[in-house]
């Protein structure tokens, strides 16, 4: 449905890049690393985003549409707050790994947007189909 209701805005574009916001939660891979983030739902539904931007890559990719899942890091909002609220309630932290380059400082809502805008407008179609991070790179599924 999703699809069908932008399509044709795709089809008449010279850039036919479709970037839908995911997060760290939706990867079952960054899920299995760091721990759980203790959002069931949340995380269902960004991993079902993250099957559907798969599967309209691998249906229009030939056609030079580029579709992307796009985590913007950790941003200073009420569901972020609300989500460290619920962690400290339960006896739980955020998730931490000096070793995960995925995981972002806290960024607040004008900074992570600069960072989405820089990243999105340079994308290249050979990132299509991925999880990209708000600096450019992969994460894994």
């Amino acid at each position: 449905m999703v699809l069908q209701a932008f399509y044709h805005l795709l089809e008449k574009s010279t850039v036919r890049r479709f970037v839908i916001i995911g997060a760290l939660a939706g990867s079952n891979t960054m899920v299995a690393k760091l721990g759980p983030f203790y959002i069931g739902p949340y995380s269902v539904s960004k991993a079902a985003v993250n099957s559907f931007i798969v599967e309209a890559h691998q249906e229009l990719y030939t056609k030079g549409f580029m579709f992307c899942s796009i985590n913007p890091g950790n941003v200073e909002t009420d569901l972020f707050s609300n989500y460290k609220l619920s962690l400290e309630t339960l006896g739980h932290k955020l998730p931490e790994d000096t070793e995960s380059p995925e995981l972002s400082p806290v960024f607040s809502a004008k900074e992570s947007s600069a960072k989405l805008v820089r990243t999105i407008l340079n994308l290249t179609l050979d990132k299509s189909g991925c999880f990209i991070n708000y600096d450019g790179s992969i994460i894994p599924w």
